[in-house]
């Protein structure tokens, strides 16, 4: 080993610089594993592995001399007293840097940390976590650090949850997401203030009950929450609806997923999914695109802006036309966002959806060709369905349509992968 990294592997480590985090623990800890938490180590655990290095300061040696990290989740291997374990030396605040290393030449993400303290486990807690294990449900994903998972139920961790969360609030944060919320399995420890055993239902509950906290005493922070049971999973186990509506819950659904290869999200059809959500469901999704992958036409821009109420945007294209393309669709979108975030949604099919404010008698449309041939889309809705007057159109009629009694009417040709945004407004 050269230089403590992955001796004659390190020729694919990215020459581009390291992702890092600062972290002050606030005390002096025997630190057992520092765990990154991230999509993209998952993506490269079958591939060649991802490097990651922790240091301390200037110096990347840990007690025991070594500064290799093992792939897959790290810390500094060794063996003694008969148990094998990952043992960082006391670290006093701040924590120095928490890199990573890979052989993409983009940068990675880091979505998560968690730094975990060596304690030998007691007996009573030996049986307790074998209980659990014997409990933990077959999907349930899996958080396990030397047998460890968080019970959200537990009145410490809401507590001091909720401790940090409103510390954030009262600094400006005016959005919190609920990720890495889901079920961990029943949890049969009587210490934690909850009921034994600790159910899924129990579990949504404790959600509901962190998000309350927050909302009674800044009731303006938006809360999206993931799946309380899967978490951030394409699939949903949860209804869409449940516990939304109550006093103090959460605010925004989960895209289910749909961020990371949204183009191939949209041309396969699974994307479909939002289209329907929409019209089956009022509870706004929030989602964080990835615009790296769209098209001339900005259909990966458009859909996400007409099926998700709020939007988080990442990833810039290769191809500076597109880039220009998706800062003047941007200009507009911001135009007229009341529409996309409050608006009414409505479809006339998958690829023409409708967005009406009735006290305006105005309504967007988004027009979108699913398809790698040049189309014709078209369509027609009558206005009373979206609660509108039957004015005349503002505008010239080539531009937005055509209104015959009380039925709008359009026709548009697109390119293939493509979308258009026509805004119509009627005489009040």
């Amino acid at each position: 080993m050269n230089d403590g990294w992955y001796g004659n592997q390190a020729s694919w480590i990215a020459k581009t610089p390291a992702a890092w985090a600062e972290i002050d623990l606030g005390d002096v800890y025997t630190i057992s594993r520092v765990r990154l938490s991230n999509d993209e180590i998952k993506e490269f655990s079958d591939r060649k592995p991802v490097s990651y290095r922790h240091s301390y300061g200037h110096d990347v040696r840990c007690r025991f001399g070594c500064d290799r990290v093992e792939a897959g989740g790290g810390g500094c291997r060794r063996t003694a007293a008969g148990r094998a374990g990952f043992l960082f030396p006391c670290l006093r605040c701040p924590l120095g840097r928490v890199q990573i290393l890979k052989s993409r030449p983009n940068e990675p993400r880091l979505d998560e940390i968690q730094i975990f303290e060596d304690r030998p486990l007691a007996e009573k807690d030996l049986a307790v976590w074998e209980s659990q294990q014997a409990r933990r449900s077959s999907n349930s994903p899996k958080a396990m650090i030397g047998g460890s998972t968080i019970c959200l139920g537990s009145k410490a961790y809401l507590d001091e949850a909720a401790r940090r969360l409103l510390a954030n609030c009262a600094d400006g944060v005016v959005y919190v997401m609920f990720d890495g919320n889901w079920y961990q399995g029943g949890c049969d420890d009587p210490a934690h203030g909850h009921r034994v055993p600790f159910t899924k239902e129990d579990h949504m509950r404790a959600n509901l009950e962190l998000a309350r906290r927050i909302h009674e005493k800044y009731p303006h922070v938006l809360i999206e929450m993931h799946d309380m049971l899967m978490g951030g999973h394409p699939a949903r186990n949860t209804p869409v609806y449940y516990k939304y509506g109550l006093p103090g819950s959460y605010d925004l659904n989960w895209g289910f997923e749909q961020m990371w290869e949204c183009l191939s999200d949209i041309t396969s059809g699974r994307n479909r999914a939002l289209y329907y959500y929409n019209l089956g469901c009022n509870v706004p999704i929030y989602l964080h695109i990835n615009l790296s992958k769209d098209t001339p036409g900005c259909v990966v821009l458009w859909w996400y802006a007409s099926t998700c109420r709020h939007l988080g945007i990442g990833g810039t294209h290769k191809d500076p036309a597109v880039v220009a393309a998706q800062k003047a669709a941007m200009r507009k979108y911001h135009e007229l966002e009341r529409f996309f975030k409050r608006g009414e949604f409505y479809g006339i099919n998958e690829e023409i959806h409708l967005h009406a404010l009735p006290e305006e008698n105005a309504f967007v449309v988004n027009l979108f060709n699913l398809s790698d041939q040049k189309r014709t889309i078209g369509g027609r809705i009558e206005l009373g369905r979206m609660g509108l007057k039957a004015g005349r159109l503002q505008g010239g009629a080539e531009d937005v349509g055509s209104l015959e009694k009380g039925v709008w009417t359009i026709h548009r040709e697109l390119p293939p992968w493509s979308a258009e945004m026509v805004h119509v407004q009627l005489a009040r």
